[in-house]
């Protein structure tokens, strides 16, 4: 079995901070259902912000401080 990160998936940018958001699922949903067109399984789909990122079907996280270089 390969390793899920190497296999294809979704990453979703939006503004704001990594927590869980209604339109997060939204675009889950609509991820899972093109995976599925596809006839491929959807391995991992992430939400990414300038300060974070989330996955909404784990709930999994990380946030981080941006380094503003001057």
């Amino acid at each position: 079995m390969q390793d899920e990160e190497a296999l294809p998936g979704v990453w979703l940018t939006r503004v704001g901070v990594p927590e869980p958001h209604d339109l997060d699922v939204a675009w889950l949903a609509a991820a899972r259902a093109a995976f599925s067109e596809a006839e491929a399984p959807l391995p991992w789909f992430v939400v990414v912000t300038k300060s974070g990122w989330h996955r909404p079907s784990t709930g999994e996280q990380r946030t981080w401080q941006r380094l503003r270089l001057r």
